[in-house]
């Protein structure tokens, strides 16, 4: 729910979204990797040494794109999108593997790490184009803005955000429920769709059968999930 492409790229990139690699002249596409990015955002894979993928990173002196597939929270919850990372890849050198590893296992800690150095290996991919591909179409994002952005720390987090408000929060929702209804009188009830670190995605459904879809932004002192309760039953509501 970023409202900056780049952020949005950063954030499915991270490491809570699996790599979807393409590889030139590979009609099929292989199976997901593991991932994460750096602090400069180059993606990280984490490969078994042998696999197609690595085998094609050995031995072509070619590139390689990654794609990264948003994961819907809830039904109808708006779509983020798909990232894309291209870029020229080369394996992790030595002595930055354990400090990357360590990385690695804090933000996807997969049974896999254990083969490093044996069956595994980590290799970081330079990116050269990134992109973010929605329902609206295809966005070109720079290179040095995609490394500026930040990741939503949320991302991981949404779902049970989301399904914790919504079952056990009942009153939260009553108190966006009665400030909507100063502005939309015929309000019924509200279904959260997305939250993340800015604000919350809501549809509010009317008496009539409409259904209008908004963005509450949390105050600015909303700094974790903890505080988001408050701030929604508070918060003034911008249509998005």
């Amino acid at each position: 729910m970023p409202l900056d492409p780049a952020a949005i790229v950063r954030t499915l990139a991270a490491g809570h979204r699996p790599a979807h690699p393409h590889l030139l002249g590979h009609d099929d596409e292989p199976s997901p990797v593991p991932a994460v990015t750096d602090p400069n955002g180059a993606p990280v894979l984490l490969l078994r040494n042998d696999s197609a993928v690595a085998d094609h990173l050995r031995n072509l002196d070619d590139g390689i794109a990654l794609r990264y597939d948003d994961r819907l929270p809830v039904p109808d919850a708006p779509w983020l999108g798909s990232a894309w990372i291209c870029g020229w890849a080369e394996p992790v050198p030595d002595q930055e593997v354990t400090a990357l590893a360590a990385a690695f296992a804090d933000r996807r800690p997969v049974t896999e790490l254990f083969g490093l150095g044996d069956t595994h290996s980590l290799w970081r991919i330079e990116p050269v184009e990134v992109r973010l591909e929605d329902d609206e179409g295809v966005f070109e994002i720079e290179v040095e803005h995609y490394v500026a952005a930040t990741a939503d720390t949320w991302y991981p987090l949404e779902t049970n955000l989301i399904m914790d408000l919504t079952v056990h929060h009942i009153e939260a929702l009553d108190g966006l429920l009665h400030r909507i209804r100063h502005q939309i009188p015929d309000a019924d009830h509200i279904t959260p769709l997305r939250m993340d670190g800015q604000g919350t995605v809501i549809d509010v459904h009317c008496r009539d059968g409409e259904r209008r879809r908004f963005l509450v932004r949390h105050h600015r002192n909303v700094m974790s999930p903890s505080h988001v309760l408050h701030s929604l039953a508070c918060c003034a509501c911008n249509h998005d």
